[in-house]
């Protein structure tokens, strides 16, 4: 009979079954989360300096067109509120 209170995580090639209190401490170790088929339910924090690297260019990216979209948004004449 399964232990229902087992989470399954895996870090590269480690797949371990931890007790649910023990969950927060593997997910900062850099484990993630699968079920039974071993798709990813919860990402862990990454811990590889290539997942990192590729984090912060994504994250990079994204900041620079969020800076784009609000000089445009700056930039656009302001509309005045209509008095009565």
């Amino acid at each position: 009979m399964a232990d229902t209170n087992k989470i399954t995580v895996q870090r590269a090639n480690v797949v371990l079954q931890i007790a649910e209190e023990q969950l927060d401490y593997y997910m900062n170790q850099g484990f993630s989360v699968i079920d039974a088929e071993g798709n990813v339910i919860k990402s862990g924090v990454p811990k590889d300096v290539g997942t990192l690297q590729k984090a912060f260019i994504d994250h990079t990216k994204r900041i620079e067109e969020l800076e784009k979209e609000l000089e445009a948004l700056k930039s656009k004449p302001k509309r005045q509120k209509k008095e009565e």
